[in-house]
C-alpha cells in the first residue's frame, strides 16, 4: 500500500453486545411507575365510594329502627288506652255504683284479678272515687296478682294524676307522664317505672263517681326498645319533652327529675349542641364532634287523650295540662364518634389484596413490553450493524481494487496518492447491489422484531 492511502477499519457486526439491563429497567419504570398510581388511585376511589355506600346504608338503617320503635310505642299507648275505657264500662263496676252492696264490689275485684292475671303488663289495677281514696285495687305483685285488703287501700286525692283523670269528661282518657311509682309518699325500691291511664267513672244516672286507674308497668315497653335498640349501632335513648333521660345506658342519670340530687342529669347539659337541634324538629339525622344523631319524635296520645306535665313531689299538682299532642317524648340513637362504622375515610385492608394482585399483573405486562421493546431495539442495532458492516466491506474491496489498478498504471493519471474515480462502473454496482441487500435485511429484521 503506498503512502497516503486510506485504510477503512471494518467492524464486524458479531462483535455486537447483546440486549442489557438498562435498556430494559427504564422503559420497565416508565411504563410501571405511572400504571401503579393509576391503579392506586382507582382503588382509592372504589373504596371511599364503598365507604360512603356502608355510611348512608348505616343512616337508612337508624332512621328504619327508630321508626319501628316509634310505632310499637304508639301501639302499645293506644292499646292500654282501649284497656282503661272496657275497664270503665264493666258492668259490675256500673252495678257496684248503683247498688251499695258488697256482693258487686266483691264480683268486680274479682273481675279485676282476672283482667291482671290475663294481661301481666299493669302493676295496679284500681277504682277511685269521688274523693280519692282507693276503693278496690288489684296488685300484680310480679306475676302473683291479689286483691288488697281494704285496710291496705290508701287515699291519693292529692297525687296529680288523681285531680287531673277526675277533671276530665266522660271517655276522655288521662295519660300520666313517665315517671316512677311512688308508695306511702316515697319512691318505690327498687325503682318502679310507670305510666298511669285514667278515665272518669259515671254512674246510671251521669253522676261522676270516680275513676278507674292502669298502673302501666314502663319496664315492659323500656325492655321493648332494648329488644329493638339491639339491631342497631347506636346507643337508644328516650327523653322527656324537658330532655331528662328516660332510658340511657348510663343508668345513674334516668329519672334525674324524680330526685333533688339529679335535676341536672339532662341530655341537654351532656350533650348541649345536639339538643338545639333535636330540641327544635320532630325528626332528623346529623352530625357533631360527638358522633352521629338520629332522632325522632314520639307523640303517644291522640287529641281525645289528655296528659300533663306531672309532679316529681308525692302531693304537687302538676304544672299545667296538656294536650294529648302536645305531650312527646324523643326518641335518639347516638353512634359515638370514633366508631369504626363512622369512619368515611377508606380504609385500604379490604382492597389491598386485589390491589395486590393488579400491580402483579401490571408489572407482568409492562416486563413483557419493555422487555419486547429491548428486543425490538436490538434487532434494529444489529441491522444497522451489518448494513454498515456490508458498506464498508464494499468500500473496502473497491480501494484495494483501485489500489492494484493504480500499481499496474491502468487508471488515470491524477494527482498522486488520490485513488481513481473511474473504475468501469464496477463500485456503482456495489453500492446498488448493497442498498438492495440492505432494505432486504432491514425488511428481515423489522420482521423479527414483530414476531417478539
Amino acid at each position: 500500500m503506498h503512502q497516503g492511502d486510506e485504510i477503512i477499519s471494518v467492524v464486524d457486526p458479531a462483535s455486537a453486545t447483546n440486549i442489557s439491563m438498562s435498556q430494559i429497567v427504564k422503559p420497565f419504570l416508565f411504563l410501571f411507575v405511572p400504571l401503579a398510581i393509576l391503579l392506586a388511585g382507582i382503588v382509592a376511589l372504589l373504596n371511599f365510594q364503598e365507604a360512603r355506600s356502608r355510611q348512608e346504608a348505616l343512616k337508612h338503617k337508624e332512621i328504619s329502627r327508630l321508626t319501628t320503635e316509634k310505632e310499637v310505642v304508639t301501639s302499645y299507648i293506644q292499646a292500654i288506652a282501649t284497656d282503661v275505657l272496657t275497664v270503665s264500662k264493666h258492668y259490675e263496676l256500673r252495678m257496684m255504683l248503683d247498688n251499695d252492696e258488697p256482693r258487686y264490689r266483691e264480683s268486680l275485684a274479682r273481675e279485676f284479678l282476672w283482667f291482671s292475671r290475663i294481661k301481666k303488663i299493669y302493676d295496679q289495677i284500681r277504682f277511685l272515687d269521688e274523693h280519692g281514696m282507693e276503693i278496690l285495687r288489684i296488685n300484680y305483685n310480679n306475676g302473683a296478682p291479689a286483691i288488697v285488703p281494704p285496710r291496705n287501700l290508701q287515699p291519693k286525692g292529692e297525687r296529680y294524676y288523681f285531680k287531673d283523670t277526675f277533671g276530665l269528661a266522660e271517655s276522655e282518657v288521662f295519660v300520666s307522664p313517665f315517671d316512677l311509682n311512688i308508695e306511702h309518699g316515697q319512691l318505690e325500691k327498687p325503682i318502679k317505672p310507670m305510666i298511669r291511664f285514667g278515665t272518669p267513672v259515671f254512674d246510671s244516672k251521669g253522676r261522676k263517681r270516680g275513676i278507674v286507674l292502669l298502673n302501666y308497668l314502663g319496664a315492659h315497653l323500656l325492655d321493648t326498645l332494648d329488644v329493638i335498640a339491639k339491631r342497631g349501632l347506636g346507643e337508644v335513648l328516650l327523653l322527656n319533652s324537658e330532655g331528662y333521660f328516660l332510658r340511657d345506658p348510663n343508668k345513674d342519670d334516668e329519672w334525674g327529675f324524680m330526685y333533688k340530687s339529679k335535676k341536672d342529669r339532662t341530655f341537654a347539659r351532656t350533650y348541649p349542641e345536639a339538643w338545639q337541634t333535636i330540641s327544635r324538629s320532630d325528626t332528623g339525622q346529623f352530625s357533631t364532634a360527638d358522633g352521629m344523631y338520629t332522632y325522632t319524635t314520639i307523640r303517644p296520645f291522640t287529641e281525645a287523650q289528655v296528659s300533663s306535665t306531672g309532679s316529681g313531689e308525692p302531693y304537687t299538682p302538676s304544672r299545667k295540662m296538656l294536650e294529648g299532642t302536645a305531650y312527646y317524648w324523643k326518641l335518639v340513637s347516638h353512634i359515638p364518634a370514633g366508631r369504626p362504622s363512622l369512619e368515611s375515610a377508606p380504609r385500604l385492608g379490604r382492597f389491598l389484596p386485589v390491589y395486590a394482585v393488579m400491580l402483579v399483573l401490571a408489572a407482568i405486562g409492562c416486563g413483557y413490553v419493555a422487555y419486547a421493546g429491548g428486543k425490538r431495539r436490538q434487532a434494529e442495532e444489529e441491522v444497522r450493524n451489518h448494513r454498515d458492516y456490508l458498506k464498508q466491506l464494499v468500500e473496502q474491496r473497491t480501494l484495494e481494487r483501485h489500489q492494484r489498478a493504480g500499481a499496474g498504471g491502468a487508471g488515470t493519471q491524477g494527482e498522486r496518492g488520490k485513488i481513481p474515480f473511474d473504475d468501469g462502473g464496477h463500485g456503482r454496482r456495489g453500492l446498488y447491489l448493497l442498498g438492495r441487500f440492505s432494505y432486504r435485511l432491514y425488511e428481515f429484521g423489522h420482521a423479527q422484531t414483530g414476531r417478539v
